[in-house]
């Protein structure tokens, strides 16, 4: 409880919101699923005793409880308003808020289907939007009746394509913004009667997704009254590395002024299950610096809760972690679908796994810091004035708008603005009210986000940070040497990269030929700027053809999960990449990172480059005691990661980077006296 009266006195603060606008802070659980695995005969355990599961999540720090309705379902007696109701009991009964999950089908709706319910079928769009205000009506008005009003309703559930389909499609945001609003409509009635207060969420899958989809929403639809902007987050279905989220909840929140809840994620604790019925998430769930463990588990909730407050988000929901393995089956298989995710040990009789005090964890409270941004006009016309438009400079609309700086004399002009420090924003200089044509010339070098904007990493105390129009700063700017090894790769026609940092005039992508540099590398060399992020990938040809391009794993795959993502380091330097695998490092020149063949192999780190925490790993062919440490470029010990008797596999170890400055540093493995080491390089 102080963790929560620290935060709402921290978030009363002007700086931030004003006091009678601010959000709770969510901390919560999709149990949907509990009344169905206790009728078949789950038990859910805390110290090998059997314990209510809303009661065991309330007490481990839970304060909403999410859960889903459908319409009329004919294959299955749960979800069913009879069944939310008992949910919604049991959550209240436990001192817990509510969020109400509608729907709006007889089955499960995502964005591969919203199939409209078999009692509206074959309406026309205008008593279809009458049959879902009066249905959502007469839900919330029951619940009300018991006091049992939500706190918080979705109106639909990851409505990507839009909902009730064909009729409520993104194609015709007229129809889906007559649904939406009919569904929004119904809610705010039943709080006008009840005298109780219901936010109102949308919510949409995948965080790339959102700020369009928003935007289209408010603009094309006319969809403006709802309170909050509910996300799903899982690694495998989504191109956005936890290292970026916290930028992607920031430009929602700058944008729309909305609170700003990932309402469905989840993480496995393992890759094995326990029935027949074959888990949704495996090995490409995971996310790098997190295997499949329940301690790692645990880290990343908590790391992902971390940085949906940093982008000033106001909650987490991990979705049905209480999806146990029983012996009833789902509609594809007897069992769990979910088993190796959900926070219980079904290797242990179901015991509560550590993972759930995520939510009792101590987190940073989510700041802004005044940042002050300066651009230097000399030389250039301001009779119509200098703005300054981004990420930082949303209007209502969820575009851009363009803000008036201050003349300062000599040149000079200046604004002054309340910025997330951490968040990366994207961002323009004008010399004139109108974006097109007035924008900054940018080149490649320092437009370091697509290709086209500048890109702000914004100081942990704020401060002044100073520009040319148009003009990189010649510290921030670093020569990198990309090179890629095309050992096993059949290239013909030569070796080719393309992406932001090959951009024409146009702003298109090029193709820029790579250079022999003996034996199967090939290499070219660029001037880009520091902190910048550049989609790109390799080629075998420049006919766009998909055999030519690489094939990026989806580790590594962090820009639309097809390409990687360039962010050059501090200082200039020599990457070299494997086509089509993961691996990159930092050419030094310090070290050999040869490894001797009979004690196994050091295995890049990845990410690499980072800026907190890394995954070092090695393999063993024998039992061996190993040492593996970090050392600076003086040869001066850093840190131990790992030491011990180590059997013959491949071992991962996590380290964390956070006390140590940023620059080049070696890992070295000993292994019964024999020493190998590799460069990293940590970004902060």
């Amino acid at each position: 409880m102080t963790k929560y009266l620290c935060w709402l006195v921290f978030l009363l603060s002007p700086a931030l919101v004003p006091a009678q606008d601010a959000p709770p802070l969510y901390f919560g659980a999709d149990l949907s699923y509990v009344n169905e695995m206790e009728d078949c005969g789950g038990v859910y355990r805390e110290n090998g005793q059997a314990r209510d599961p809303f009661d065991l999540f309330a007490a481990h720090g839970a304060n909403l409880v999410r859960v889903r309705l459908w319409h009329s379902p004919d294959w299955t007696a749960y979800s069913t308003f009879a069944d939310v109701r008992k949910t919604i009991q049991r959550a209240k009964a436990a001192g817990m808020e509510t969020l109400l999950d509608f729907h709006y089908s007889d089955e499960w709706a995502d964005p591969g289907k919203q199939i409209v319910p078999a009692a509206w079928a074959g309406l026309a769009v205008d008593v279809l939007a009458d049959s879902l205000y009066r249905y959502t009506f007469d839900v919330l008005s029951a619940l009300a009746a018991e006091d049992l009003l939500p706190e918080m309703v979705q109106v639909g559930n990851e409505i990507n394509p839009g909902l009730l389909l064909p009729h409520g499609s993104t194609s015709n945001w007229a129809q889906l913004g007559t649904l939406l609003n009919a569904g929004i409509r119904a809610i705010r009635d039943v709080e006008a009667g009840a005298g109780h207060r219901v936010k109102v969420m949308l919510h949409v899958a995948q965080p790339e997704n959102v700020l369009p989809w928003v935007a289209d929403a408010i603009s094309d639809g006319g969809v403006t009254d709802f309170d909050a902007i509910g996300l799903s987050y899982y690694k495998n279905w989504s191109y956005i590395p936890l290292d970026q989220l916290a930028d992607y909840v920031s430009r929602l929140v700058t944008a729309y002024g909305r609170e700003v809840i990932v309402v469905e994620t989840a993480y496995p604790w393992t890759l094995g299950g326990h029935d027949s019925a074959g888990n949704i998430l495996g090995g490409d769930a995971l996310e790098a610096g997190y295997p499949a463990t329940p301690e790692a588990q645990h880290r990343y909730l908590i790391d992902l809760s971390q940085a949906i407050f940093d982008g000033g988000g106001t909650g987490l929901v991990f979705w049905e972690p209480a999806w146990i393995s029983t012996g009833c089956s789902t509609r594809w298989g007897q069992g769990s679908h979910w088993e190796n995710v959900a926070l219980f040990d079904f290797n242990d009789g179901n015991e509560v796994l550590p993972a759930i005090d995520y939510m009792r964890h101590t987190y940073r409270p989510p700041r802004t810091v005044e940042t002050t941004l300066r651009v230097d006009m000399t030389g250039r016309g301001t009779a119509q004035g200098v703005f300054l438009a981004g990420d930082m400079t949303y209007d209502a609309s969820g575009g851009w708008r363009l803000l008036p700086m201050a003349d300062q004399g000599d040149g000079w002009y200046a604004a002054t603005l309340a910025l997330r420090p951490g968040v990366a924003y994207r961002f323009r200089f004008y010399d004139g009210p109108g974006q097109a044509g007035n924008g900054e010339p940018l080149s490649v070098a320092c437009a370091g986000a697509g290709g086209e904007h500048r890109l702000l990493h914004v100081p942990e105390a704020g401060g002044t940070l100073d520009f040319r129009f148009g003009q990189c700063a010649a510290e921030a700017l670093v020569d990198v040497a990309l090179q890629v090894d095309m050992s096993g790769i059949n290239a013909p026609n030569g070796v080719y990269l393309a992406g932001d940092l090959t951009r024409n005039a146009a702003a298109q992508w090029t193709f820029k030929k790579l250079d022999p540099a003996g034996g199967n590398v090939f290499t070219t060399t660029l001037t880009l700027a520091r902190g910048g992020r550049y989609p790109f990938a390799f080629y075998t040809g420049t006919a766009w053809r998909a055999d030519e391009k690489e094939q990026v794993p989806h580790l590594c795959a962090t820009a639309w999960g097809t390409h990687r993502t360039l962010t050059p380091p501090d200082a200039d330097a020599v990457l070299r990449f494997t086509y089509g695998r993961c691996e990159v490092v930092q050419a030094t020149g310090v070290e050999s990172d040869e490894t001797p063949e009979d004690m196994g192999a050091l295995l890049p780190n990845y990410p690499n480059p980072f800026r907190d925490t890394t995954t070092l790993a090695y393999s063993l062919t024998q039992p061996q005691y190993v040492t593996l440490a970090v050392y600076d470029l003086l040869g001066r010990r850093v840190a131990v990661v790992d030491e011990g008797l180590r059997l013959p596999a491949i071992h991962q170890v996590r380290f964390d980077a956070g006390a140590l400055a940023d620059g080049v540093y070696l890992y070295r493995l000993d292994a019964g006296g024999q020493v190998a080491s590799r460069p990293m390089l940590v970004l902060k």
